[in-house]
């Protein structure tokens, strides 16, 4: 919010600003669509040129239990779906913690937050099942939907516990872009476990909004300590795709069309591209918070 200063002795009289004609509104409304089209195609590019210049990690990674932390239901697959399809393929056990029911989110339809949650969850049943993860092995904390930062303590416990259980050979999480708050709770639960020590194997951080003012503080870093990999998408880009699509509300459900634009752009065409980007982290690298 802006102040007008207090410095002038004798303010300037109002103004009554003209209410604006339906034409000029729809204007208005033309210009700040064209200005987001131009937003989420640098944030497309910027994310394809990265996933370029990015090594190849494929052939590369551990062998062993996976754990994959989630925000919402659908992050784990757009983040890391192939990459969980790979490890069950291969025989490895996978753990996967939704810490919400994504109640907060808009849906076509559906407004009531329970409803939303309802289905989120039954979603994230199908499209976990079709990963090759057995229900068994996925854990829904059912935590509040964009209020995470206050609940790092349950979700520290929780991910030690899964910690005790897996023996994991790495962990997946989400990065702790500026985007989402949530996404940041559970990117810094799981680093803050690491610094203490309970957090044995290699940790990747998966984006999935990639807006450019919000991750440029981020990447500078990163690509300065040589942070970014890249996963292989194939053989197993098929099966993630037929993860996400069991996503409904999210991929089909999106009530505006600058909801649809950011989706499609931001989150799904990356989600569906020949790599999963990820973001290293070195537990005794100086924390740098987005």
């Amino acid at each position: 919010m802006c102040y007008k200063s207090t410095y002038f002795k004798q303010a300037k009289p109002a103004t009554v600003q003209p209410q604006k004609t339906g034409t000029m509104a729809q204007n208005d409304s033309g210009n700040l669509y064209f200005l987001l089209k131009i937003k989420v195609f640098l944030a497309h590019l910027l994310r394809k040129g990265l996933t370029l210049i990015s090594p190849d990690m494929t052939a590369a990674l551990p062998s062993g239990p996976l754990i994959v932390l989630s925000p919402h239901p659908d992050d784990e697959t757009l983040g890391a779906g192939a990459l969980i399809a790979r490890y069950r393929a291969n025989g490895h056990k996978v753990k996967i913690i939704l810490a919400t029911e994504g109640a907060g989110a808009s849906v076509k339809g559906l407004g009531e937050p329970d409803k939303i949650a309802a289905l989120r969850h039954k979603e994230a049943c199908t499209a976990t099942r079709l990963l090759g993860v057995a229900d068994g092995d996925v854990v829904f904390l059912s935590l509040p939907d964009g209020d995470l930062i206050k609940h790092q303590a349950q979700i520290q416990k929780h991910i030690l516990k899964a910690i005790r259980e897996t023996a994991p050979a790495l962990i997946v999480s989400p990065c702790p872009e500026k985007c989402h708050d949530d996404h940041q709770a559970i990117a810094y639960s799981l680093r803050t476990l690491a610094r203490e020590g309970h957090v044995t194997c290699p940790i990747f951080e998966y984006p999935i909004w990639f807006f450019p003012q919000k991750v440029l503080p981020c990447l500078f870093g990163f690509i300065k300590n040589k942070r970014q990999r890249k996963i292989a998408t194939k053989p197993y880009l098929k099966t993630k795709h037929r993860a996400l699509v069991a996503y409904k509300s999210q991929f089909y459900g999106q009530p505006t069309e600058r909801m649809r634009l950011l989706f499609k752009f931001i989150v799904k065409k990356p989600a569906l591209g020949d790599y999963e980007l990820f973001f290293t982290f070195d537990k005794d690298a100086p924390e740098h918070r987005c």
